[in-house]
Formats: structure tokens, C-alpha cells, sequence
């Protein structure tokens, strides 16, 4: 079987729980499913110390903070935001073209923070487009108000109908189902994975 290739992004604005989940999903892949190898796309400042297991591998964006609602600025370079969020966009889209994954695994933005994924979901989508795209959400995102308006002002339920396969969500329905709470931003109609969907690892 030829060797298969999994991307994992997220944003890293502040903290380690996207990183973390990003690498989890990432080591859990390549332990389940053989010949896969996966690229985890962060910009946390602490990606150094994470223990990466073999066949994974990451690739650092220049970091940014986050200094207001939707403000970032850049954490150690001296660029405006405009250039530090067209930066990381161009270094995204070269990863995609040149690690040609099989599935890309988004963390939380659809469209990335201040839509830096765009160029690289369009660029699979018109050169790639067997490549699965999948958005990973936890199931409570914030309140209720606050989610609805984000997503609208960022049209991400007109981005994930356009470019995106898959919306996973990590939770328990049993304890939170997000789908049917009003809080939730998704226009989605939830289906059970079928035996030839792509093998989750989880």
C-alpha cells in the first residue's frame, strides 16, 4: 500500500490544549492505520517540547498572540498583524502543496484565524481534490450569542458546505449533544459513519 499522509492544523494563538489535541490525533493515526505518516502544522512557541512519536513530524508557523477579540499580533517578529497572518498563509499553502496529504485534520477555525487556511483549502480543492477535509470542533465552543455571531461574520457554515467533507465533534452526546442545543452554530445534519468512511482513530 502506498505510504498515506495526514496534516493536522491549529492556530496555537495561546496554550497547549489545540497542540495537544492536534498530536494526540496525529500519534493516534499512525498507530492504528499502517503506511501513514502525519505533518501537525502549529504554532504554539512550546511545539519543541512536545514528544513526537515516529512518522510524525511538525511544522512551526511563526507565532502570534492574541491581544483582543479577532486582534492578533505577532509574539516574537516584528511584523504587523496583516503580514504575520499573510506569512503563516503562504508557509501553510506550500505545506499543502508540497505534503500533498490525504486528509487534512482542522482544530476549531474553519477558515483558520483571519482566514490564513483559505489559500490552502482552495489550493487543495482545485489541485488535490481526493484530499478528505475535515474540521475537528469540541463540542461547547462558547455561549451561545457569542459562537452565532463569529460564525456568521466569518460565513464558516458557507465554508465548510463549499471545502470542507467532515465535521467531527469531540464530546460525549450522551453528556452534551451539540447538535441539538440551540447554542450551537452548525446547519448540520449528524450521520453515522459508515465501514468505508475514513478509519477515525478514536
Amino acid at each position: 500500500m502506498s505510504p498515506r499522509r495526514l496534516l493536522t492544523y491549529s492556530h496555537d494563538g495561546f496554550g497547549l490544549g489545540h497542540l495537544r489535541r492536534s498530536l494526540r490525533l496525529a500519534s493516534g493515526v499512525v498507530a492504528r492505520e499502517d503506511g501513514f505518516s502525519a505533518l501537525v502544522a502549529t504554532g504554539s512557541g512550546v511545539s519543541h517540547y512536545m514528544r513526537f512519536p515516529p512518522s510524525v513530524d511538525y511544522l512551526k508557523l511563526p507565532s502570534i498572540a492574541k491581544v483582543a477579540n479577532e486582534r492578533y499580533r505577532a509574539r516574537s517578529l516584528g511584523m504587523e498583524e496583516q503580514d504575520i497572518i499573510g506569512l503563516r498563509a503562504e508557509i501553510l499553502a506550500g505545506a499543502l502543496r508540497g505534503f500533498r496529504p490525504d486528509v487534512l485534520l482542522v482544530d476549531r477555525y474553519p477558515l483558520g484565524i483571519h482566514d490564513e487556511l483559505r489559500p490552502g483549502l482552495e489550493l487543495l480543492r482545485s489541485e488535490h481534490p481526493s484530499t478528505r477535509i475535515v474540521l475537528g470542533l469540541r463540542d461547547i465552543l462558547d455561549d451561545g450569542d457569542t459562537i452565532r455571531s463569529e460564525w456568521r461574520r466569518h460565513r464558516y457554515t458557507d465554508a465548510i458546505e463549499h471545502l470542507y467533507d467532515q465535521v467531527l465533534i469531540y464530546g460525549d452526546r450522551g453528556v452534551y449533544d451539540s447538535l441539538a442545543s440551540p447554542a450551537s452554530p452548525l446547519q448540520l445534519r449528524a450521520e453515522p459513519s459508515s465501514p468505508d468512511t475514513w478509519p477515525m482513530p478514536w
